[in-house]
């Protein structure tokens, strides 16, 4: 649904609706910036799953927090 508003100098625009009802997709995947897997919903950073993700894209493992000092500073790996 839309609304239309018109103005005083009587011109018309339409305002769309939004659908907010998109999955997002899950909340825990792969972050191609930080090179970590972590839940996007508070941040957390899954270890375990991480070190499979970074081994698979050529990363070092295992993970360690002081790398991501380095690491979000360079280019994002998909």
């Amino acid at each position: 649904m839309s609304d239309v508003i018109v103005l005083p100098d009587g011109s018309a625009f339409f305002v769309a609706e939004i659908d907010t009802s998109a999955d997002p997709g899950p909340p825990i995947k792969w972050n191609p910036w930080n090179k970590v897997v972590q839940d996007h919903r508070d941040g957390t950073i899954m270890h375990d799953l991480t070190n499979e993700e970074r081994t698979k894209r050529g990363l070092p493992t295992p993970w360690t927090p002081d790398m991501s000092d380095i690491e979000c500073h360079e280019p994002p790996v998909w």
